[in-house]
């Protein structure tokens, strides 16, 4: 209700998006009270107040405690205005920098699932040379040089934490590096980094190095990669080509996309000339 150019509690509360139990509590400590109290200790409020109330709210978004925020409010000024404003717009360019990875990452999965499904429909999973024009960008965790199963659930806990501190959605799909020494010693099962691939360059430290690359696919669960670098090889080798560089595995279809490990695909590729 609009009262003689007041909003009642109510409706200033709903306004601004808070409780009606908040602004009794503001008024009750004095950091906000309101314009006018009736008689019947009704409180109403005016278009005057949405700014302070605004700010108020604002300065509990970023943490700050009611008594500095009381504070605050008493001794505003042009400068401690401009800092606030400063403050906040810099948590919204973090926020806008983390949906924005975000969507590329929904984005990348839905490009991952999507080829999943038709390399899935195949009766004979293909095995092709496929020439990437540009780098393709990556972020992956420390050095390792193991096995998966030897990889501790402290390091694995420690990648995903660092993902989330860089602000990666954890819904990307898992891959690992192998390195070129490894896999042509036959060590295909050691591991150089856990990794993933991602939509554009932002939050990336490392590249898939743009070039040839003989690709592959596979079905099954995490760590079967056994034949399908057999496969790759046999391939590489009747087509007279050379491994020049690491091998990098990706999982199109995983726990997001299927129920079933044995359904899952990984597609593999391994640089060569």
């Amino acid at each position: 209700m609009f009262l003689n150019n007041y909003f009642t509690i109510s409706d200033f509360a709903k306004l601004m998006g808070i409780s009606r139990q908040t602004l009794i509590y503001y008024d009750r400590i004095g950091l906000f009270k309101p314009v006018k109290v009736l008689d019947n200790k009704y409180r109403l409020y005016s278009r005057s107040q949405i700014n302070v109330i605004s700010l108020i709210s604002m300065l509990g978004e970023m943490g700050v405690p009611l008594k500095e925020i009381k504070a605050i409010v008493d001794n505003i000024s042009p400068d401690t205005a401009i800092e606030i404003l400063k403050r906040q717009l810099k948590e919204a360019e973090e926020k806008l920098s983390r949906l924005r990875m975000l969507e590329n990452m929904i984005n990348l999965r839905i490009e991952q699932i999507t080829f999943g499904k038709e390399i899935a429909k195949r009766s004979v999973l293909p095995i092709s040379v496929t020439e990437f024009g540009e780098d393709i960008p990556l972020y992956i965790g420390e050095e390792i040089n193991c096995s998966l199963g030897d990889i501790t659930d402290g390091f694995i806990i420690d990648f995903y934490a660092k993902c989330e501190e860089t602000g990666f959605p954890l819904i990307f799909s898992s891959g690992q590096i192998k390195s070129r020494e490894n896999i042509t010693a036959g060590k295909t099962e050691i591991i150089s980094n856990m990794c993933f691939t991602l939509k554009d360059k932002t939050g990336a430290n490392a590249v898939i190095p743009k070039g040839r690359y003989a690709v592959g696919y596979v079905y099954g669960d995490y760590g079967k990669t056994d034949g399908i670098y057999r496969e790759l090889f046999s391939f590489i080798k009747e087509k007279g080509l050379k491994i020049i560089g690491n091998a990098y595995e990706e999982y199109l279809l995983d726990e997001l996309a299927e129920s079933n490990p044995e359904s899952f695909v990984m597609r593999v590729m391994v640089q060569v000339e």
